[in-house]
C-alpha cells in the first residue's frame, strides 16, 4: 500500500500558494485494508475514506470508462494493481495530474510541471472532453489562477469549441453550473471566467444574469468585475448587483429578473444577501427622487433590516461603492443615503415610543407609524 498528494495541494504547493486542502491517492489496497487501517468510509460508491486524526480524504486508484453522457456517464474500476500513472491519466489538466510521495518524489507522467513553468492550462488525454463540467472548471481555474496569468492551449482551445459546438452543458444540473460559477465569482480573475464564455459562445441559459454580463460590452464587464473583487463581495452580491446591472440594460424590472434568480441553487442565508441587495438596488435604481417616507420604510422591513442589522448595512455599503461607478450610474448616492438615514431612524424606534395605553391588538400598527412620521421628520431635516 503506498499512498501519494495529488491534485490541488501539489499544484498549489509548486506555485507556493497557501494549501486549502490535502487529499491522498491510495495504490495497491483495497476497501477491506482501508477500514482495518482503520479509515473511516466516507464515499463507498467512489471508494473515498478519511484518515481519523487529520481527516484527509484518502481514494483508492482508479480508472474511469465512458458510459453515457454527462458529468456523470462513467464506469469507474478499482483494483490494487491500478497504477498512479492509471490514475493520475483520468485527471482534468496536467497542472491537477502532479503526484507527490511521502517521501517528497514528485510523479508528473503528463508534463504538469513544465506546463506549471510555462503558465499552461492543458488537458492531460482525450478524455477530457468526456466530462462536460471541465469546460467550467478550465475556465474557472484561468480565474482563480489569475495572478500567474496562464493562457489555456489551444489544443485545449480546440476541444472546448467542439465541446460548445455539441451543446454538451445542456447536461449539466443547474447546481453543477452554478457552484463552478460561484467559484470563478469569488477568485481574483472572475473577468476571464466570463471572458472564456464569451470567447467560445457559451451561453448558461440557467443563470440569465451571467447570460447577460457576457453580452456587454467588455469594458462595462470589466469595470463591474473590477468595482465588484476591489471591495471583497460575496459572490451572491456580486451577482444581485449583476442582476440589477441586468435590469438596466434590459430596461425590465428588478422584479421581474428576481422571478429567474435560480434562488433553489443557493443556501437560505444567501437568498437573504441577494434580496437585501437587490431590494436596495431597486429602490435605488427605480424610484429616484420620488421616493417616500413610504418607499423607505416599506424597503427596510422586506429586507427584515431590525432583525438583521449588519447583513443589511453590509448590502448597503456595497451598493454604495457600486453607485461610485461609471457603471452604476443609475444608482442615485442621494437615495442611498436617504436609505441609510431611514434605516438609523428606524432603529432608534421601539417600543417605548408608542402610548402605553394602546391596546395589544394595535400595537404593531402604532409602531409602523410611529416609525413612519420618524422618518419623515428625519428625511425633511436632512438629518
Amino acid at each position: 500500500m503506498r499512498r501519494y498528494l495529488v491534485g490541488g495541494a501539489v499544484r498549489d504547493e509548486l506555485l507556493g500558494l497557501p494549501i486549502k486542502e490535502r487529499d491522498w491517492v491510495v495504490v495497491g489496497s483495497t476497501p477491506e485494508q482501508m477500514l482495518a487501517a482503520g479509515h473511516l468510509e466516507k464515499d463507498r460508491q467512489f471508494q473515498v475514506y478519511l484518515d481519523p486524526e487529520l481527516g484527509e480524504e484518502h481514494s483508492l486508484a482508479r480508472t474511469e470508462t465512458v458510459s453515457g453522457s454527462g458529468h456523470r456517464g462513467f464506469v469507474i474500476s478499482y483494483a490494487p494493481d491500478i497504477s498512479l500513472e492509471a490514475d493520475l491519466r483520468r485527471r482534468d489538466l496536467t497542472i491537477n495530474a502532479i503526484a507527490k510521495s511521502e517521501s517528497g518524489e514528485l510523479i508528473d507522467p503528463y508534463g504538469g510541471c513544465e506546463d506549471l513553468r510555462k503558465r499552461l492550462l492543458r488537458h492531460v488525454s482525450s478524455a477530457f472532453a468526456d466530462d462536460p463540467l471541465r469546460l467550467l472548471r478550465i475556465l474557472r481555474f484561468s480565474a482563480t489562477l489569475s495572478p500567474f496569468n496562464f493562457s489555456i492551449a489551444q489544443s485545449t482551445m480546440q476541444i472546448l469549441h467542439k465541446m460548445t459546438a455539441s451543446a454538451t452543458l445542456d447536461s449539466l444540473t443547474e447546481n453543477r453550473k452554478w457552484k463552478e460559477t460561484q467559484l470563478a465569482l469569488n477568485s481574483p480573475g472572475a473577468k476571464k471566467f466570463f471572458d472564456g464564455l464569451r470567447l467560445l459562445g457559451v451561453e448558461i441559459h440557467s443563470l440569465p444574469q451571467l447570460e447577460t454580463l457576457t453580452k456587454l460590452q467588455p469594458d462595462v464587464a470589466e469595470e463591474f468585475l473590477d468595482r465588484a473583487s476591489t471591495i471583497g463581495a460575496r459572490s451572491t452580491e456580486q451577482l444581485a448587483a449583476l442582476a440589477c446591472l441586468s435590469a438596466q440594460a434590459l430596461d425590465i424590472s428588478t422584479t421581474t429578473l428576481i422571478s429567474t434568480y435560480p434562488y433553489t441553487l443557493c443556501s437560505k442565508q444567501d437568498q437573504g444577501w441577494v434580496k437585501v441587495v437587490l431590494t436596495i438596488t431597486t429602490l435605488v435604481r427605480q424610484m429616484s427622487c420620488q421616493c417616500t417616507a413610504e418607499d423607505y420604510l416599506r424597503a427596510l422591513e422586506q429586507t427584515d433590516s431590525r432583525r438583521h442589522e449588519s447583513r443589511f448595512r453590509s448590502s448597503a455599503s456595497f451598493v454604495g461603492e457600486l453607485s461610485k461607478s461609471s457603471t452604476y450610474a443609475f444608482l442615485d448616492a442621494n437615495i442611498l443615503r436617504n436609505l441609510t438615514t431611514a434605516h438609523e431612524t428606524f432603529m432608534s424606534v421601539g417600543i417605548q415610543d408608542i402610548p402605553a395605553l394602546t391596546p395589544a391588538k394595535e400595537i404593531g400598527k402604532a409602531l409602523r407609524a410611529e416609525r413612519l412620521h420618524a422618518i419623515e421628520i428625519a428625511l425633511a431635516s436632512g438629518v
